[in-house]
């Protein structure tokens, strides 16, 4: 039998006659890192910028050479792509990482080579670059040499392989060894195991003691397992707290786009969709990252408060894809008309640069609530509700009297007001009506009615020819 005990948010449908703060852009990236070069295991980890993500999870710089797929030119190893794309292309802040790869489910045929030490230093060839070093040993089937005490170990960001004699161990500098290699195959990383690591999102708060703001699956293209996965690892985080899924879709054009995010169903208020993909030179990245790269950016910019839209906000990427080959270009309108109509966001050009389009979640056109529906409005929303998780935690099983009441009404009241303009109006509810039947079970019942800016969605601007005051101007000239 359930037992409420804490502190419960929910929302109220927005009457329409017509049809403590926590992070505002704290993203999780789930995906597969080279887990052999790094120290991190498949637990969630709070990084701090690229070279700690390198610390922790390794970094190789290879992308997909195939013109046949669909995620030609992005980092073969996804959290890669997006820790370059986050950190290093645009100055990110703090995010959690999950490894979904690892020496079960990534690791595949088994080899050896046998080369001799130069100088202390044996690097291996092409062929066996990106594959990981199992064992070094003296003969074939000898017993294996000690990491960090006989060798160690380097990789480059092309996964080429370099072993280095440690002085005093049992290696001399020229020594012959055998490597015992295993090959990476990240094709046999599955769903299954992305659904796994989505599991662990629950227990992000518990681990860190902060409160995720957007779920990453970065550089793929999430089957309905997967999203099913995605949003529900996105509510009830440590049973508090909701975050918004960033989700890219398929489609080799806006129409089959627009008809594979119906098919697959995605109506939900906190998913976000995102169609097609962008370049950075030769680079490929997720249009989902570049959209986060946008919105974190237009939050620092507004005191961390999540109610200004990232859409018709430049990005820095160079130019959209449909495909390996196909440039995406689509007039702002035609964007709007098929896309944004749809709960799509994509990409348009304008005179300030290539910009994100889209204010939409993927709730728009099932739903017309706004809270539900304008991507700023709902990321206040949650903002809101997970924050007042956090500020009347500490009321939770203290004595049940008027101030303990008045004291988180006063709170919450004040704490909204302090947001300036992200919050238009607010006000926070005691009914007699709605406790009376709860109170002698330690339960109180608050309604809060809010509202926030909605992104000014378009101007009408009538011109017509002022005859009179043209013959006036005539006269008076006379």
């Amino acid at each position: 039998m359930a037992y409420d005990h804490g502190v419960y948010t929910s929302e109220t449908a927005t009457a329409l006659t017509i049809a403590t703060s926590v992070d505002s852009a704290l993203p999780i990236f789930i995906g597969t890192a080279p887990f052999y070069m790094g120290t991190a295991d498949g637990t969630p980890q709070l990084v701090r910028g690229f070279d700690d993500f390198k610390k922790k999870f390794g970094y190789i710089s290879t992308l997909e050479a195939s013109t046949a797929s669909a995620f030609y030119g992005q980092h073969i190893y996804t959290l890669c792509g997006a820790a370059k794309h986050y950190w290093q292309l645009n100055g990110g802040g703090d995010a959690i990482i999950i490894n979904v790869a690892n020496a079960t489910n990534a690791a595949g045929v088994d080899s050896e080579v046998s080369a001799a030490f130069v100088g202390g230093r044996l690097t291996l060839g092409d062929a066996v670059k990106g594959s990981r070093v199992a064992q070094v040993s003296l003969t074939a089937d000898g017993t294996p040499l000690i990491l960090g005490k006989d060798y160690n170990i380097a990789y480059d960001e092309d996964g080429k392989i370099s072993l280095a004699v440690i002085t005093g161990g049992g290696l001399t500098d020229t020594s012959e060894v055998f490597v015992a290699l295993q090959t990476v195959v990240l094709s046999t990383v599955s769903s299954s195991d992305i659904v796994a690591a989505l599991v662990q999102v629950k227990s992000v708060y518990a681990r860190f003691f902060r409160v995720p703001s957007f779920i990453s699956v970065p550089g793929t293209l999430p089957d309905a397992t997967v999203l099913a996965a995605m949003q529900t690892a996105s509510t009830s985080i440590n049973d508090s707290f909701d975050a918004l899924c960033l989700v890219d879709i398929a489609g080799a054009d806006m129409d089959a786009a627009v008809t594979g995010k119906a098919s697959a169903g995605i109506v939900s208020p906190n998913v976000l969709c995102f169609w097609p993909h962008v370049a950075y030179g030769d680079e490929r990245y997720s249009l989902s990252l570049e959209y986060l790269a946008v919105q974190t950016r237009v939050d620092a910019a507004n005191a961390a408060l999540p109610y200004v839209s990232a859409s018709e906000q430049a990005g820095r990427f160079s130019a959209s894809y449909v495909s390996s080959t196909l440039e995406f270009w689509a007039t702002p309108k035609q964007v709007s008309d098929t896309l944004e109509a749809a709960g799509i966001v994509s990409t348009i050009a304008t005179a300030r640069g290539r910009c994100i389009r889209g204010d939409r979640t993927a709730a728009y056109g099932a739903q017309t609530d706004p809270k539900d529906t304008f991507i700023s409005v709902r990321r206040m929303f949650l903002y809101v509700r997970n924050s007042i998780s956090i500020m009347l935690g500490s009321k939770i099983s203290v004595p049940l009297l008027q101030r303990e009441v008045q004291d988180a009404i006063v709170s919450i009241d004040r704490w909204l007001k302090s947001l300036g303009e992200s919050v238009v109006t607010a006000e926070v509810i005691y009914s007699d009506q709605n406790n009376a039947a709860t109170l002698l079970d330690g339960k109180v019942f608050l309604d809060l009615k809010i509202s926030t800016p909605v992104p000014m969605r378009a101007i009408y601007v009538t011109l017509s020819f002022d005859v009179s005051g043209y013959a006036e101007s005539l006269k008076q000239e006379g």
